[in-house]
């Protein structure tokens, strides 16, 4: 399950800023966060055209926001046939085990994507995070984002079957608790 992920400033910078500009003007760019990214939040997402786009981080599925979509759910219902395909670049992702500690989970800082979906309500576009059973190397949490690099991302972007990608395991590095969360 992924219910945050972090996204650096620069890599935005690096990578999209100046697109992103062209696109929506300075003023809408202000607004973005960076860093720890939060659910029902506007953020950067590669479109089905690997463009950058502004999406809220919540998909509708029968007037409910899901922020996750597990990859079966896909592939077994009809709802998700139409579903356009997204990127979500991200630095890293948080996982919390049973005990609650978060764990940060990353690849050197470097820039990955996470498979997504999106669809427009209106003027606006949703975006969900497609999970699959956590790998052995990445087990924190029964479900983990789908995780790809620059190739694997543009594969996906071009329709290629998911399922070759998600036989991949990342090269990824978990980093100790970072945070026990207790409300009391």
């Amino acid at each position: 399950m992924c219910g945050r992920y972090v996204l650096s400033d620069q890599a935005v910078l690096d990578n999209y800023w100046a697109e992103l500009t062209l696109k929506y003007g300075g003023d809408l760019l202000k607004t973005l966060k960076f860093g720890e990214i939060f659910p029902h939040t506007f953020n950067v997402v590669l479109d089905k055209d690997a463009s950058p786009s502004i999406m809220k981080w919540e998909y509708n599925v029968f007037n409910r926001q899901v922020i996750n979509t597990r990859i079966e759910s896909i592939r077994d219902k009809s709802f998700y046939r139409n579903a356009s395909r997204c990127l979500i670049p991200a630095t890293g992702f948080y996982e919390w085990d049973k005990d609650k500690n978060r764990y940060l989970i990353h690849n050197n800082d470097s820039l990955f994507f996470m498979a997504g979906i999106y669809q427009q309500e209106n003027d606006q576009y949703n975006y969900s995070v497609i999970t699959r059973p956590a790998s052995q190397t990445l087990y924190i949490h029964e479900r983990a984002p789908v995780i790809m690099n620059r190739e694997e991302a543009r594969e996906y972007l071009k329709k290629m079957d998911i399922d070759a990608i998600i036989r991949n395991n990342p090269d990824m590095q978990i980093e100790s608790p970072l945070l026990k969360l207790d409300l009391f």
